[in-house]
């Protein structure tokens, strides 16, 4: 919220460009905390399972799962903010 607010505070920023920024770090920034919530509540299972790796090592493991996941956010988000500001400058016929 706060980076979509801060991006629309810059002068002739389109709102879908907002959102699609926003939604990519909004992404990324979950996948991280996600993974890190791992290591914090079950850090002994998930050294175990991933071989002694650490979480910097599992990251670059996920991180081509998170990239898609973030664009494919972006995009979806991007879709939407365009339809509903689209919509919501069109007056109603009834």
């Amino acid at each position: 919220w706060v980076l979509w607010t801060g991006l629309l505070l810059i002068p002739h920023m389109p709102r879908p460009v907002a959102a699609a920024v926003s939604a990519f770090f909004g992404s990324v920034a979950h996948t991280m905390l996600v993974i890190g919530s791992l290591y914090v509540f079950a850090g002994g299972m998930m050294t175990r399972t991933m071989g002694g790796k650490g979480y910097f090592a599992v990251m670059l493991l996920l991180l081509p799962n998170a990239i898609l996941e973030s664009v494919a956010a972006a995009v979806i988000c991007t879709i939407v903010v365009s339809s509903v500001t689209i919509i919501a400058g069109k007056k109603s016929k009834l």
